[in-house]
């Protein structure tokens, strides 16, 4: 269990239509080239949460993860990410604080990684909330290789309907936990009201 992860992480948020048509290609077409998880996300009361990702055509690939970010001044994030065995993950989970889940599709283009990710009711699975995050390496930091959604598919650029701001911590997923609260946020991109 010595896999550990620390960096400055950056991420490039994007918000969707929330078109069950839309869902349903990205799902159906995108996600059967692309590699594609189910996450569950618990939060702890210290700041940190645990994550249960597997692979979605194989379950056998399963991965638990510690994770930890703090915020920098300006723009960006420390994380700190460290695989964890399943008891101790279970003892997290017992205390965690909120949770959710969410399928992840996995886009790649030229120079970036894409998340695609769909929050879901846990009763039914419906999405509540669609964003997409690229997350920039520090050396794209450093040489400033920004996203270019241009090297998306259209079908993916063309459902963007907000571009987030860098320092907007409205959209993160810990505050999309709350699916009332996530629900509110979307109505109020989509009257463009944020």
């Amino acid at each position: 269990m010595t896999n550990e992860v620390v960096g400055i992480e950056v991420e490039y948020k994007y918000v969707f239509r929330l078109d069950d048509n839309f869902l349903n290609q990205i799902i159906d077409n995108v996600s059967l080239s692309s590699p594609t998880q189910i996450i569950e996300q618990y939060y702890l009361s210290g700041g940190g949460r645990i994550r249960e990702s597997k692979d979605k055509n194989c379950e056998a690939n399963t991965s638990l993860i510690f994770n930890y970010k703090e915020k920098l001044p300006g723009a960006g994030y420390i994380e700190i990410e460290k695989q964890i065995s399943r008891d101790i993950f279970e003892k997290l989970k017992e205390v965690s604080i909120n949770n959710l889940k969410k399928t992840r599709v996995y886009i790649e283009t030229k120079d970036h990684t894409w998340e695609i990710d769909f929050f879901q009711n846990e009763e039914n699975d419906n999405c509540y909330f669609c964003m997409m995050e690229c997350e920039l390496t520090s050396d794209q930091i450093e040489n400033n290789i920004i996203p270019n959604i241009n090297q998306l598919p259209e079908l993916v650029t063309k459902n963007i309907i907000y571009n987030v701001d860098l320092d907007d911590k409205r959209f993160s997923s810990k505050n999309l936990t709350n699916k009332q609260y996530a629900k509110e946020l979307y109505d109020a991109v989509v009257q463009g009201e944020v």
